[in-house]
């Protein structure tokens, strides 16, 4: 089957992007077995450019690339069209779906420092597109972007920071218990 795991994370004027892509590096370089891959590029956005894109490069069932936003204050702003962004297309079975979430989306989560991950279906993700335009339209704000959820897909995380106040209410009695 096909899969795409997504990364976003919160792009700043403050963060330092080398040391978030050494840091990912890092972590990267880690990985053995099937779910080895490499990072080929600099994150450095060249003069005029809005992006900085590094490819992922593994064996013929993985590919994908990271995608750094340019740090300016004509050009950053605090939307989710903005944010730094790590793509990872798979084909795997179920099992090894369940690797690939076991030995790199976790880790990936953590090094990149998501605000939400998910693992989709790139074809039912595609037939989303229209509903999530048209719903984004009305609303007159990205409806699936830091402060909304679509869809709820088998694999997905979200920080706290997407969660409505009521479910981090239910999930704090959840695990102390009550």
């Amino acid at each position: 089957m096909k899969f795409t795991a997504i990364f976003r994370r919160r792009s700043t004027l403050t963060d330092d992007i080398s040391s978030l892509h050494k840091a990912l590096l890092g972590s990267v370089n880690k990985l053995e077995g099937v779910w080895s891959f490499d990072i080929k590029g600099s994150p450095e956005i060249q003069k005029g450019e809005l992006v900085s894109v590094c490819k992922i490069i593994g064996n013929k069932r993985l590919k994908g690339e990271v995608c750094y936003a340019l740090r300016s204050d004509t050009y950053l702003r605090d939307e989710s069209q903005y944010d730094d962004s790590i793509s990872i297309e798979l084909s795997c079975s179920a099992e090894e779906l369940e690797s690939f979430y076991n030995k790199v989306f976790t880790k990936l989560i953590q090094v990149f420092s998501a605000y939400r991950a998910e693992i989709v279906v790139p074809s039912l993700a595609r037939n989303d597109w229209r509903a999530i335009a048209k719903a984004t339209r009305e609303a007159g704000r990205d409806i699936y972007g830091r402060y909304g959820v679509y869809r709820i897909w088998p694999v997905s995380y979200y920080c706290k920071a997407l969660l409505p106040e009521s479910f981090k209410t239910e999930l704090a009695r959840i695990s102390h218990g009550g």
